[in-house]
C-alpha cells in the first residue's frame, strides 16, 4: 500500500487504511509492519484484536 509512505502518515491513516480493505478482515491472520511509532497506537492495537489479527 503506497499510500502509508511518506510525511503524512500517522495512526489515523494506518487504520483508515486496515478498515478500507476490500475483503473481510477475519480473513486476515497476521499485520506486518515496521511497527514504526505511526504503527503504535491502541486505536489499530483495538482494529487487530477485534478480528483477532496477529
Amino acid at each position: 500500500m503506497g499510500i502509508l509512505a511518506g510525511a503524512n502518515k500517522d495512526s489515523n491513516l494506518i487504520e483508515k487504511a486496515i478498515l478500507s480493505y476490500r475483503y473481510s478482515l477475519n480473513d486476515i491472520r497476521v499485520f506486518h509492519s515496521d511497527r514504526g511509532k505511526e504503527y503504535d497506537n491502541k486505536a489499530i492495537d483495538e482494529v487487530l484484536e477485534t478480528f483477532n489479527i496477529e
